[in-house]
C-alpha cells in the first residue's frame, strides 16, 4: 500500500516510505538475508530513491515525540539546521 499511495511530489518533497525491517517485540535477531529480503521486496512496489527501512515499524515520524529541525522543505532530513 504505501507505494501505490506515497506520492512523488508532495507539497514540493518526494514522499519516503519507511519500511520496518526488524521485529521489535521479537527476541530473535534477524539475519542481514532477511532484512535484505525485505528491503529487495519493498523495491518492487516503492522507488528505491524513495525507500527507507527502519528498526521499526515505521510509525515513529508520526509519534509526538520531539523532532529535529530540518531546513527548508526542499533541504529533507539530511540537511539538519
Amino acid at each position: 500500500m504505501c507505494g501505490q499511495y506515497s506520492r512523488e511530489d508532495a507539497n514540493g518533497v518526494p514522499q519516503v516510505c519507511f519500511i520496518g525491517v526488524t521485529d521489535p517485540l521479537n527476541p530473535r535477531v534477524e539475519t542481514p538475508r532477511e532484512v535484505c529480503d525485505a528491503l529487495v521486496l519493498a523495491a518492487r512496489y516503492i522507488p528505491k530513491q524513495r525507500l527507507g527501512s527502519t528498526d521499526d515499524c515505521g510509525f515513529s515520524p508520526f509519534s509526538v515525540d520531539p523532532k529535529p529541525k530540518y531546513g527548508s522543505t526542499r533541504s529533507g532530513p539530511g540537511h539538519r539546521v
